[in-house]
């Protein structure tokens, strides 16, 4: 959704400045919860008071428009077993738990858990999925329907206050983060699934073991590098991951886009429309200032 408003103030010699501003409240994907209207006008008025607050003087004059956009939401047919990718699976950063049946989510939370690790010959056979079954106990699955669909994750987390979930989209050769769970780092386990497809809207969970290796072809450096959940930035040192964390966990899941070289890797200012109308400009060159003798 975007807002576009005008603002106006009156300046202390008595002229009359205006600006635009635009406000935007992020997309939200569901196949359960209808639009909240009133949640929505709450948050742009919000937004609408930091921008006019502060003593800043600016006051509403008119409200240009409002713009809604939607589309159909079509969940996605999650359980069917695909085999891992060969450009994902080199890296062997992650587990694809082969099973007929419709628990690929359950299997690669527990693979994530790590709940195999005390067995040796477990540990050699991860993609096995008999492995798993004897801890589906651990899961409390009440209510939630199997394969299980994105929209039911945060029901999950909520049963299950141990467990917190990520989900990671395969798109072609990008990585891209669809889901960030609210707790993060702030339970006792953290599971990162990777969801890819076999192109016919069939969808298969993963479990992701090593998120350095998973996104290594970021960097130039083999060595282990700490990534961000938000937007799978690599860090050498985990004390940069959590000086950044701290700032990129207050936005939605993104993806990190580099500029293509000789196409658009030169920053210019374009937007001229959007500069701020004031009555005078000065320019002024200081190395022509001299003082007197």
């Amino acid at each position: 959704m975007e807002l576009v408003v005008d603002f106006q103030r009156t300046t202390q010699d008595g002229n009359l400045q205006s600006t635009s501003a635009r406000f935007y409240i992020p997309t939200t994907t569901s196949d359960v919860e209808n639009l909240d209207i009133n949640n929505v006008l709450k948050q742009f008025l919000e937004k609408i008071d930091a921008f006019s607050g502060q003593n800043s003087g600016w006051t509403v004059s008119k409200v240009n428009y409002l713009r809604l956009c939607w589309g159909s939401y079509r969940p996605m047919e999650v359980g069917t077993f695909i085999p891992t990718p060969k450009h994902i699976a080199s890296k062997k950063a992650v587990v694809n738990i082969n099973s007929s049946d419709n628990y690929c989510f359950q299997y690669s939370v527990l693979a994530g858990m790590n709940v195999a690790s005390m067995n040796l010959h477990h540990q050699r056979h991860k993609e096995r999925a008999y492995i798993y079954k004897p801890f589906m106990h651990l899961l409390n699955m009440e209510g939630i329907q199997s394969p299980v669909p994105i929209s039911s994750i945060s029901k999950f987390e909520s049963q299950n206050p141990d467990i917190s979930v990520n989900v990671l989209y395969h798109d072609n050769d990008q990585i891209i983060p669809i889901r960030t769970s609210i707790y993060t780092d702030q339970r006792k386990h953290h599971v990162t699934l990777l969801m890819i497809t076999d192109g016919h809207e069939r969808f298969h969970y993963l479990s992701v073991q090593s998120m350095s290796r998973l996104v290594a072809g970021r960097v130039k450096s083999k060595s282990k590098h700490y990534v961000c959940h938000y937007c799978l930035h690599p860090f050498r040192k985990e004390d940069y991951l959590k000086q950044h964390t701290i700032m990129c966990r207050q936005h939605q899941s993104q993806q990190i886009t580099y500029p293509t070289p000789g196409k658009d890797d030169v920053l210019k200012f374009t937007k001229i429309n959007y500069q701020f109308p004031v009555p005078f400009v000065i320019y002024a060159d200081f190395e022509c200032f001299f003082g007197e003798e």
